[in-house]
């Protein structure tokens, strides 16, 4: 149960968020005399918890050291630290959830009448700092996790489509290829990654993408909306095979925006279809 003594009130979304090499955000929040007394904060010392284990090692911060009277706040900023270890726990842990739960462990010194005093302020406190998804994702693009673009998929469905988990793979090796600036190498992973599902036929003349849409959009009023993305997909793939065609002795160029919008194309497609099996 917290202490009476003080109370932390934080702000609702993390500013001042410091790209590489120092990867780091800051909290903003008010520390509160919940006492009846006059108080006077001088520093507050915080740890940093997910999922009960910490990680981040006691840190402090300094306060105005101006008098509260009872209910009176004071301003604080925390600075959250992280490694690229720390954000890969996060990930793994997180595993596409909605959102990131941080807690904090804190401690006061200030001033109480005419002595100091060093008052716990909670352990892993009931009301976590939470970080929706899209913030946590902005986050982790400026923290350059991962080097590349940060995607998501409903894991569930790998398992809903036979050949799916090799897709996924190709998929994975194509965002890889985007970090190594590989921009030809993006395209033939991504036609890999339509070869993988593709292939996973279901029945007599349906191939894996045909189950794949017939599953996500099943009512028959969908008919058209599953003709439309079919040919959706059968563009994409025409446009991947162009620039990977040779002509004469010479291949089409490939650029950065080529090769994002062959990947980005593909992942909406999949991630749409994917959410819409695992939601129904």
């Amino acid at each position: 149960m917290a202490a009476q003594g003080w109370q932390i009130a934080f702000d609702h979304a993390p500013v001042n968020v410091v790209p590489p090499p120092i990867r780091s955000f800051d909290l903003y929040g008010n520390v509160i005399n919940a006492s009846e007394d006059p108080r006077i904060p001088l520093f507050l010392e915080y740890a940093i918890y997910f999922m009960n284990r910490r990680i981040q090692s006691p840190e402090h911060t300094m306060l105005d050291g101006r008098a509260l009277e009872p209910g009176q706040g004071t301003r604080f900023r925390l600075t959250v630290c992280f490694t690229r270890e720390i954000l890969d726990l996060l990930e793994a842990n997180r595993a596409g959830a909605e959102s990131v739960d941080l807690r904090m462990d804190a401690s006061i010194l200030g001033v109480r009448g005419s002595s100091f005093e060093r008052e716990h302020v909670d352990h892993l406190q009931k009301e976590p700092y939470s970080i929706a998804r899209d913030p946590w994702l902005g986050i982790l693009k400026t923290f350059e996790h991962g080097q590349s673009e940060v995607f998501e998929l409903p894991l569930r469905a790998i398992q809903l489509v036979p050949g799916y988990e090799e897709a996924l793979l190709q998929l994975n090796e194509a965002q890889q290829a985007l970090a190594d600036k590989n921009w030809r190498l993006v395209l033939i992973k991504l036609w890999n990654v339509f070869e993988s599902v593709g292939a996973a036929a279901s029945g007599e003349g349906e191939t894996g993408f045909e189950r794949l849409l017939r599953e996500a959009l099943p009512h028959e009023h969908y008919k058209d909306v599953r003709s439309a993305l079919g040919s959706l997909i059968a563009y994409l793939r025409l446009y991947q095979q162009r620039f990977m065609e040779a002509y004469g002795d010479e291949h089409i160029p490939v650029t950065r925006e080529d090769a994002l919008f062959a990947f980005e194309m593909t992942l909406s497609i999949l991630a749409y279809l994917t959410k819409r099996m695992t939601s129904a």
